[in-house]
């Protein structure tokens, strides 16, 4: 008797917390300026694809580059906690697009697990069967419970169903809809709160960590993307993140990144990393603001000047 009424207890709480979820929780808003051009894509396309966490969200300035390389449509997909796994699975989805690809991916952990904003930017962009197929790239089942370690399988999908239904009955009920934005691609910060430049890339991280043990997992999926180059079709480029948010993070990628081929890789020369290292630069200790975001899409642009030709 007393495990029914704790069951019965349980279920309630639940059901409870779920009504309040439905009339007060927020729904997702995804703010993305690439669905369009995504789609219009054609075999004389040429495009460039930059993938990445909130760093390269904040650190590469779309704008700029547009406004520099008129050749090419340039689709900023930068995502708030994105890691390598989701971007190496969203180039792979890439390269089947039609015209020719170069996709620019931000070198940051391995982790299977990933942000809410993630599945909704997938349905957003009308990408079929986005997550399921996530799971097969990731080697993973459907009912591991990676996704959310809090919450069981069946919790995660009462909640699931609860936050689809949840506009809906709004509109109905309330006639407002209560968004949380989400934005992908390029978000500019004016901030300039940090006075220490010791979260930028150094000289010394790039020789310290050199020698540390390579992330098979890593290298094995990068390796896999970089065998699918093609010429004139699709092209691989990684990036070392300029900033770090604590001390030994680049223990896996620099590694990882040294094994890459040299045409394969934008390597920042002592000069960049000199230009970039100003607490002027830095929103926070871990994100550009626009001087940062300027000064790093210059290079970026450099870097793309000098090689498209062989790209094209």
């Amino acid at each position: 008797m007393n495990f029914i009424f704790k069951c019965f207890l349980w279920c309630f709480s639940l059901v409870s917390i779920g009504i309040w979820w439905v009339f007060f929780g927020s729904e997702y808003k995804i703010i993305n300026t690439n669905k369009k051009n995504l789609f219009s894509l054609n075999r004389h396309s040429n495009s460039i694809f930059i993938l990445g966490s909130s760093r390269f969200q904040r650190g590469v300035d779309i704008n700029l580059l547009k406004g520099a390389l008129s050749k090419w449509n340039i689709m900023h997909l930068g995502l708030a906690g994105n890691t390598l796994a989701q971007t190496l699975y969203l180039a792979n989805l890439f390269k089947e697009l039609p015209g020719n690809k170069v996709v620019i991916i931000e070198l940051t952990p391995y982790k299977r697990t990933f942000p809410e904003s993630f599945k909704y930017a997938g349905a957003y962009l009308n990408i079929p069967n986005f997550l399921e197929n996530y799971y097969r790239y990731i080697s993973a089942s459907r009912h591991d419970n990676f996704t959310l370690p809090i919450l069981n399988y069946q919790e995660f999908y009462f909640w699931n169903t609860l936050t689809e239904i949840q506009n809906q009955l709004k509109v109905i009920f309330k006639g407002e809809n209560n968004y949380k934005v989400i934005p992908i691609g390029f978000v500019p910060s004016s901030d300039a709160n940090c006075n220490s430049v010791g979260s930028f890339l150094t000289t010394r991280d790039l020789s310290h960590y050199s020698s540390s043990g390579l992330n098979k997992t890593m290298w094995s999926k990068i390796n896999n993307l970089l065998n699918q180059q093609k010429e004139r079709d699709f092209k691989v480029i990684f990036v070392l993140p300029i900033t770090s948010r604590r001390e030994g993070e680049y223990i896996q990628e620099i590694p990882v990144f040294n094994k890459i081929p040299i045409d394969s890789k934008w390597q920042y020369d002592d000069v960049f990393l000199e230009q970039m290292a100003k607490p002027l630069n830095l929103a926070d200790n871990n994100h550009l603001n626009v001087r940062g975001a300027y000064v790093y899409s210059q290079g970026l642009l450099k870097y793309i000047k000098s090689n498209e030709a062989s790209w094209q």
